[in-house]
């Protein structure tokens, strides 16, 4: 990151922006004396957990001489509303000041093409420069820790902390936090992924008292990376689930791991992954637990494979016996591009569901419903979608049709998917291509009732059993099912 010997002034923040963490608009001059990191990013991008996390460490370790401000630069309509956004600072755990750049008025005076993104501002509010892409900790830490060495010796920064208001402060306590998938396993056990609290939960559950108990929990609430029995290990922001007689699949996000739980003895083991997240595909011979995964979001049990939704690398792969590991479908640039399936492209995948033939895809990025054909020569074609740009909330038959940004799905002959930004589930016929509205109404909110008439707030995950739709209301904390007979929605009581 350079600049010519004649630094321009950095772009101040325009007025009349929604800002979060902070009780107040701030402005460069408030921040003279520090060093700054404006992080242009939204939080639907796959990069935006482990940018995210590097800021953080970042702040912590020059917590007196740097700020990291947020300017979230939305894509999807829904991702540019004020309340989307701070939801977004409260479920991906973001201390630092946060700005709404709806319109991109930042990212232009910045001169930075997309997102993510990252702008250096120095002590007396000069542009350093901007450097486009994800941040790479091993080259900004050591750069930093240089410059700020170098204004320490000419007395040129002020250490006075910068007074915040956190979000979090006001957010509320509640047994689960952003919970995200799900898995049904019988009429009374359902495994949540209790991903703000970087935990697995085994619950049973009640039907006629709306009811489930937690009965093991296998995680701690701190975010970490260690195999142990039950609570004593660590996860971070696990996410999928997929369950196989006595062992259930975690797709650990957070850590780029999958992990498997000994549902009898409660033991928590990798079976897959480093820590470190990969920039490349997996090599041929590779261990499993000595490959480098990208921020697995999704698994999903068929035969002898364990197949997981590689949001970070845009790919799904396969873990055969748990012996080796293969690219099944997606060649890693962010696209919707059917075909063969090594050579097609996806933007995010962020959930899968299995017929056994057929592997069912939910592309985030693309607000599309893929399906890989996995007999023969393996083929990846679009059921609901028409590309990176096409989104909405529209039922109707195949192209028709329109999602924005949904990241759960479920099968039970036919597909039901969380259509996660439109705060809806809707249903899908995989033959005829025909999406109906399952439940909601397509606003932010927590309301029971009629299906038509309920509200979620940012669903990620669904499953389904017996006519009962399973649904993880991420944003509002809680567990909520879908009575197929009754057409009615309600709140399970997490005790």
């Amino acid at each position: 990151m350079t600049a010519p010997d004649a630094l321009p002034l950095a772009p101040d923040f325009p007025a009349g922006l929604d800002w979060f963490n902070t009780g107040r608009p701030l402005a460069l001059a408030d921040l003279r004396g520090k060093f700054v990191l404006l992080h242009f990013w939204r939080s639907g991008c796959t990069s935006a957990p482990h940018d995210l996390a590097v800021l953080a460490k970042l702040a912590r370790r020059f917590h007196e001489e740097l700020v990291v401000i947020g300017a979230h630069a939305g894509r999807f309509d829904r991702e540019r509303e004020p309340a989307e956004v701070r939801a977004a600072v409260l479920r991906h755990a973001i201390e630092h000041p946060v700005v709404n750049d709806a319109r991109h008025a930042l990212l232009c005076a910045y001169a930075a093409r997309a997102c993510p993104a990252l702008a250096l501002i120095d002590p007396a509010g000069a542009l350093l420069g901007v450097l486009p892409g994800e941040i790479d900790p091993d080259e900004l830490a050591p750069m930093l820790e240089r410059r700020i060495h170098e204004r320490a010796r000419r007395a040129e920064l002020d250490y006075a902390p910068l007074e915040l208001a956190s979000e979090s402060a006001h957010a509320p306590r509640c047994a689960l936090k952003h919970p995200s998938k799900l898995c049904v396993a019988s009429e009374t056990t359902l495994f949540v992924a209790d991903t703000g609290h970087h935990r697995v939960l085994q619950l049973e559950y009640e039907h006629r008292e709306r009811r489930a108990r937690i009965v093991r929990a296998f995680g701690g609430v701190e975010s970490g990376w260690h195999d142990a029995l039950g609570a004593a290990a660590l996860f971070r922001s696990p996410r999928g689930l997929a369950r196989r007689g006595r062992t259930l699949y975690v797709a650990d996000s957070g850590n780029h791991a999958l992990r498997a739980i000994d549902l009898e003895l409660g033991d928590v083991r990798t079976v897959a992954g480093t820590g470190a997240r990969s920039a490349h595909r997996p090599r041929v011979a590779a261990a499993p637990d000595a490959t480098d995964l990208s921020a697995p979001s999704a698994v999903c049990v068929a035969g002898r494979n364990v197949f997981v939704a590689m949001a970070g690398s845009r790919e799904v792969w396969a873990l055969e016996d748990e012996r080796a590991l293969h690219r099944v479908a997606g060649n890693g640039r962010g696209a919707l591009i059917d075909g063969f399936a090594p050579q097609a492209s996806f933007g995010a995948p962020s959930d899968l569901a299995g017929d056994g033939q057929r592997l069912y895809v939910v592309d985030a990025e693309a607000s599309a419903i893929r399906v890989i054909e996995l007999a023969g020569r393996p083929a990846v074609r679009t059921l609901v979608g028409r590309g990176m740009d096409a989104w909405g909330d529209q039922d109707g038959i195949g192209d028709d049709a329109r999602l924005q940004h949904p990241m759960g799905i479920a099968f039970d002959g036919s597909l039901l998917v969380a259509d996660t930004y439109n705060h809806r589930v809707k249903r899908m016929d995989p033959s005829t291509r025909e999406v109906l509205t399952l439940a909601g109404t397509g606003e932010r909110g927590h309301v029971d009732g009629p299906a038509d008439a309920a509200r979620f707030a940012h669903p990620e995950g669904v499953a389904v059993r017996n006519q009962l739709v399973f649904v993880a209301d991420t944003d509002n904390h809680a567990l909520r099912v879908i009575d197929l007979r009754r057409h009615a929605v309600h709140t399970i009581e997490v005790v």
